[in-house]
């Protein structure tokens, strides 16, 4: 194909890459390129090369990349990544000292790096949504937990139906019903949270692999910030927030039955056991309001 032809604004069309212009830069002589195409092409060239249009064979200079591409204290198109710093560096800057100790890959070799370091990172985190014991055994073990709450409100209800209209609001039942309301709040905020970073990891993994398929020069910078993110803490270690709120329900569920088939007179005579608290929790049990306000410290998921 003709270069002249295919760089025409009609076509539209990167005269390197044959593809529809990108982020179009135009050369002093005029022709439009994509910016990634030019970048490429002038990491691809040998230091102290004229870099020249691909149609007319004009020079061109690397400052027409804009900020960021061109070494702004020599002029010269940026070739090699500094991890340390998280800079681009010329050739110059590559030898002056302030970069001899540090860790710099060619820009080609850098993006070959990052794109292999995303996906590590997406297979851990695939591997940790896959497996039972963080999401679908703990969120499961809390739908059930809701189910025998729920059970239980009703038969409490069905009781409470039975007595007369002015003792229900200060009965024993009606005050465990409405602690059963409670935790029955408690256990769906836990199971929303769950379900609420299992979405936000998808979303990462999402954007992890769009961001492989897209790596060039212009995401370099960035790319770290990414690989960086957090797991959520609630999505980090569920099991112990659920297994905090399944003692609670189950010692809740057995007091409520207990008080359920006891003689009415024994419910009017008998106070009611104190809610769990700090004073007579399980050994190393933890309040689920505490657990729900701050929850496992986050951690990220190394890459590598």
């Amino acid at each position: 194909m003709d270069p002249q032809l295919a760089s025409s604004p009609e076509k539209g069309l990167c005269p390197i890459c044959q593809e529809h212009l990108r982020e179009p830069v135009s050369t002093d002589c005029g022709h439009l390129f994509c910016q990634v195409c030019l970048i490429q092409q002038a990491i691809k060239a040998s230091d102290g090369d004229i870099l020249n249009c691909s149609v007319c064979r004009k020079p061109w200079s690397p400052s027409i990349l804009g900020a960021g591409y061109s070494c702004e204290d020599h002029q010269k198109l940026v070739g090699w990544f500094c991890e340390e710093k998280h800079l681009f560096l010329c050739s110059h800057c590559r030898a002056s000292p302030e970069h001899q100790t540090h860790h710099e890959l060619s820009i080609d070799i850098a993006i070959i790096h990052y794109k292999e370091r995303i996906h590590r990172k997406v297979r851990k985190l695939r591997k940790f949504l896959g497996e039972p014991r963080h999401l679908p055994e703990e969120k499961g073990k809390l739908q059930t937990l809701l189910k025998q709450i729920d059970s239980e409100k009703h038969r409490l209800k069905a009781v409470l139906e039975k007595q007369q209209t002015g003792e229900q609001l200060g009965s024993p039942l009606q005050r465990w019903l409405d602690r059963l309301n409670s935790i029955s709040e408690e256990v769906k905020e836990l199971h929303d949270k769950i379900s609420e970073a299992e979405t936000c990891l998808n979303d990462l993994i999402t954007e992890l692999e769009k961001t492989s398929k897209e790596l060039n020069i212009t995401l370099l910078k960035s790319v770290r910030d990414l690989l960086n993110r957090c797991v959520p803490g609630k999505l980090r270690y569920p099991e112990a927030n659920s297994s905090v709120l399944e003692q609670k329900v189950g010692k809740l569920l057995q007091q409520t039955s207990s008080s359920v088939n006891a003689p009415t007179s024994e419910l009017c005579d008998s106070p009611l056991s104190p809610p769990p608290s700090s004073s007579n929790q399980l050994p190393g049990q933890t309040d689920s309001s505490s657990v729900l306000a701050s929850g496992p410290v986050p951690s990220s998921l190394p890459d590598s």
